[in-house]
């Protein structure tokens, strides 16, 4: 008996290891967003930066929706809340906002309401729906009032955009583009790429593309969040050296001028 069941026992395991072995490929090709890439992966920022286009691409699955998404780390945003005390407007407060992203932009290849449920927005921060319902707010009933104006500002800087139709998909491939703009810090950013049948993402992949300062930039950047102190003193002094320097060129000309002006008074006239 004790031999009959642990042949028994052998087997289920060598049946179940065999399934498990022939699911495990099919499990691993799933995924109909076949591939990702982007046209450059670093971003330099020098002192003739003037924001730069970055390509994404890749294949995927016919019959997939596509959408694209650039996001940056998230960090708070605190607003001043203005108020009258008296007859002086001033600050009574402050409204704080919690995951907010420094950038976020999103391509779609049709309108997200119509190609995703918007449970799976939320659930993958998807547009505006999506990166709403992700931030935490605090600071009372004007709240949703400043995050208007925060998303608004940041849409004006070029620093938000929601685009659909912003992406094309043509025989098995998909591609867009975004632009980094001039005010872009530097970090690490992130690019996802969603493929969406049925209402539903249905495969995501993902890569990384880092904005470095270099040159005057990077200095000036480091020097101001390394040593604050030495910083303001050294605006300071600059500020004071080009006042300086200007106030002798101002003085330079004017007595180049006044002299012009002696010698031609001073100048025979022709008889």
């Amino acid at each position: 008996m004790k031999a009959g069941r642990l042949a028994a026992v052998l087997v289920l395991s060598f049946c179940h290891g065999v399934f498990a072995a022939g699911a495990e490929p099919s499990a691993q090709q799933v995924n109909p967003l076949r591939s990702l890439e982007v046209s450059d992966h670093n971003i330099r920022v020098t002192s003739c930066y003037a924001g730069k286009r970055v390509g994404v691409w890749g294949r995927v699955e016919p019959g997939c929706a596509v959408a694209v998404k650039l996001t940056s780390p998230d960090r708070e945003v605190t607003f001043s809340r203005m108020g009258k005390v008296g007859p002086f407007w001033m600050s009574v407060g402050r409204v704080r906002f919690g995951n907010v992203p420094r950038m976020y932009k999103i391509s779609t290849s049709d309108p997200l309401d119509e190609i995703l449920s918007s449970q799976e927005q939320l659930r993958y921060r998807l547009g505006l729906r999506g990166l709403r319902a992700s931030l935490t707010a605090e600071g009372g009933t004007e709240a949703e009032l400043h995050l208007d104006e925060l998303i608004a500002a940041r849409k004006a800087g070029g620093l938000f955009s929601f685009r659909e139709g912003g992406v094309t998909c043509r025989e098995g491939r998909y591609s867009t583009n975004f632009f980094w703009p001039c005010r872009v810090a530097s970090g690490r950013y992130t690019i996802e790429a969603f493929a969406i049948r049925g209402r539903r993402v249905v495969g995501t992949r993902s890569l990384s593309i880092e904005v470095h300062e270099v040159g005057i930039e990077a200095f000036v950047s480091n020097l101001a969040r390394s040593h604050g102190v030495l910083y303001g003193l050294g605006a300071v002094g600059l500020a004071a050296v080009v006042g300086l320097l200007m106030c002798l060129v101002f003085d330079f000309l004017g007595n180049l001028g006044a002299i012009h002006s002696a010698r031609k008074r001073n100048r025979p006239k022709n008889v």
